[in-house]
């Protein structure tokens, strides 16, 4: 058994979890701890692209897993009428809104 746990997003402590307490650092319809100890963030949107970093003491042993996650913006192109990532759209066409790709939950395994 690890005697702390700490996830961060970017150098910033969300989660730190020790034998007798959990410290939460993150809006609780942002993310969870689960039993596992994964993070696992809801709705994802681009301002959680980053690096999500892993903490695990152990006695003298220190262990890091960090996960990156890209989400990218995407425009819809009124002219075609279909999405497109917003670096690949052209410059001239007009557009009307952005969005994450996705409004699933992610998941990263302390390992």
């Amino acid at each position: 058994m690890y005697s702390s746990l700490t996830w961060s997003h970017n150098g910033k402590v969300l989660f730190e979890r020790q034998a007798s307490y959990t410290q939460v650092n993150w809006p609780k319809d942002k993310g969870q701890l689960t039993l596992d100890d994964s993070l696992e963030i809801f709705s994802v949107q681009v301002e959680d692209s980053g690096d999500y970093t892993c903490m695990v003491i152990e006695g003298a042993r220190t262990r890091n897993t960090t996960h990156k996650l890209i989400v990218e913006d995407f425009e819809y192109d009124l002219h075609t009428g279909s999405y497109a990532f917003k670096s690949n759209l052209d410059k001239t066409s007009k557009t009307n809104s952005f969005f994450p790709p996705t409004n699933h939950p992610s998941e990263f395994a302390c390992k």
